[in-house]
């Protein structure tokens, strides 16, 4: 499969798979929602991390082998400014219930986390939100 495959109208293979080894997992429900959300939108938006493997999620993820980008549940947006509430709020309106905020420090590093991790009997309640340090 070729990495500049599109996957959606708007996002590549090249853009989801892991950095770490080049698997690709996302979630079909969730790349239609990705998708949606891009669409509604209305302009470009900058993947810096989709699906990670487990030894990519441990190295980035402050050591942990599971989490919502292993799942095929998250990615990470590079945003900043008004673009962000913009972002956010449409991201409630589609069902995404996970968000986490990196504001600060150089612009080329801010980003806002969105996923959609299925609620299970002993999650944290959703929509949740937090900030990175």
């Amino acid at each position: 499969m070729n990495a500049q495959e599109n996957l959606t109208r708007h996002f590549t293979r090249a853009e989801l798979q892991c950095r770490h080894c080049g698997v690709l997992r996302m979630n079909p429900t969730f790349l239609a929602n990705l998708e949606m959300l891009r669409v509604a939108f209305g302009k470009p938006m900058v993947i810096t991390s989709g699906y990670r493997c487990k030894a990519h999620n441990a190295a980035v993820g402050e050591g942990k082998l599971v989490g919502a980008h292993t799942l095929g549940y998250a990615v990470d947006v590079a945003i900043s400014g008004e673009d962000v509430h913009k972002l956010i709020d449409l991201a409630l309106g589609l069902g995404l219930t996970g968000f986490g905020l990196k504001q600060h420090g150089p612009m080329a590093g801010r980003y806002v986390h969105l996923d959609a991790v299925p609620v299970g009997d002993n999650d944290i309640p959703r929509p949740r939100f937090w900030t990175y340090p």
